[in-house]
């Protein structure tokens, strides 16, 4: 995906990723989104994929938002089983990472 699509559909004009030496996007500030995009990377981080680190996205964040945003199909339980998934098979004593987890 052209990062320069994903910045064009989440990022306010004039804002967009932070990149590495290569020019390959790392993540773009919370400030820098789209108002719409901040409500729903909240509700994605309260609900779907829950983080502690708010601030920013990531480049696999930004890719959600950029499916939301341009109304692409998403497989939500694909997500959500990745997600915990990762919580299951992480060192033990690590943080619980997912409130579908928790009973």
């Amino acid at each position: 995906m052209d990062p320069d699509v994903v910045e064009a559909a989440i990022c306010m004009p004039g804002r967009g990723f932070h990149r590495n030496r290569a020019q390959q996007p790392l993540h773009v500030k919370r400030r820098d989104l789209l108002p719409v995009v901040r409500i729903w990377s909240a509700l994605v981080h309260a609900n779907i994929l829950p983080c502690s680190h708010v601030s920013d996205l990531h480049w696999t964040w930004s890719m959600l938002m950029y499916c939301i945003m341009t109304q692409r199909t998403v497989d939500l339980g694909g997500i959500i089983c990745m997600e915990i998934s990762g919580c299951a098979n992480s060192a033990p004593g690590s943080a619980l990472g997912h409130p579908s987890l928790i009973t």
